[in-house]
């Protein structure tokens, strides 16, 4: 289900968020919910928080008054800001194709030469702003937890191919500086070294500036998501997902960190382990 926002609501910053982020000043996400539909995504706490009946990934607003906003809000971002795009809805989903929004705002964005904008997506679609892009103070990543088939049909049923994020990575890769985010690391799930190494790879491939990774959070509604997924996916896990926490999920995924740093130093891709910056903005 789609639906228009057209109200204007609160002007003025509300609806740009300051962020506790790392590295990011502020957030922008055009739309509300994701047609992407991940089954480990953060975000589907919002659709609990406001007792939307639609399943993830399955409902989405589209902003439309933000453009309005940010013209008038634009001269208030400090100087040299940095702006998170796509913190918590994908801003390029299939919708963006049709109602250019996320393209609207970078053109808002553009007029302000010192901000730099920092855009987080799964789509290919925004190889379609690289005009815009080229000339502004931007960076691309691309979330890229596995490339397993099997894993991608039941944790993304309907966010775009791996191999089409790189894709579009290596042709960013030549005008901006990109990244590659490895999350979330989930235990016995997509921690495989095997995996992870054919992750970075490709990255090698794409020519990407950075490599992330970050871990598992249990959010409102995602322990129960992905336990459902588990049912066919694998059932054997669904015990040690039900009682997994915090301690057992950063002992597995040290192990993790560890194999990243020490392969990506050895394919000369430079690895930041994000769950130190993100885990108490995101518990």
């Amino acid at each position: 289900m789609y639906k228009v926002v057209r109200e204007l609501r609160l002007e003025g910053s509300y609806y740009l968020h300051k962020t506790p982020l790392p590295e990011l000043d502020y957030s922008i996400n055009p739309y509300f919910g994701c047609e992407f539909g991940c089954r480990y995504c953060y975000s589907m706490r919002y659709f609990k928080l406001r007792g939307i009946k639609h399943k993830w990934g399955e409902y989405v607003e589209a902003k439309v008054y933000l453009p309005r906003v940010l013209t008038k809000v634009l001269n208030r971002f400090e100087e040299g800001s940095v702006i998170g795009i796509g913190t918590y809805s994908d801003p390029y989903m299939p919708w963006e194709a049709k109602l250019r929004l996320t393209r609207r705002i970078l053109e808002i964005l553009s007029r302000r030469r010192d901000l730099r904008v920092s855009i987080q997506t799964k789509s290919p679609l925004v190889l379609r702003d690289l005009d815009l892009l080229v000339n502004m103070n931007a960076d691309v990543g691309f979330s890229i937890s596995s490339l397993d088939p099997r894993y991608i049909s039941y944790f993304e049923p309907y966010a775009p191919r791996p191999k089409s994020r790189f894709k579009a990575l290596e042709k960013l890769s030549k005008s901006l500086e990109t990244w590659v985010f490895i999350a979330p690391i989930m235990p016995y799930i997509n921690d495989d070294e095997s995996e992870l190494d054919e992750i970075l790879k490709y990255s090698v491939k794409s020519h990407v500036d950075y490599v992330y990774s970050d871990v598992i959070r249990f959010r409102l509604g995602v322990r129960e998501s992905i336990i459902n997924v588990l049912k066919e996916y694998n059932p054997s896990l669904i015990n040690y997902y039900r009682h997994l926490e915090r301690p057992e999920i950063f002992k597995r995924y040290r192990l993790t960190v560890d194999y990243l740093r020490k392969r990506s130093k050895e394919y000369g891709l430079k690895y930041i382990d994000a769950a130190k910056m993100m885990w108490d903005y995101i518990k």
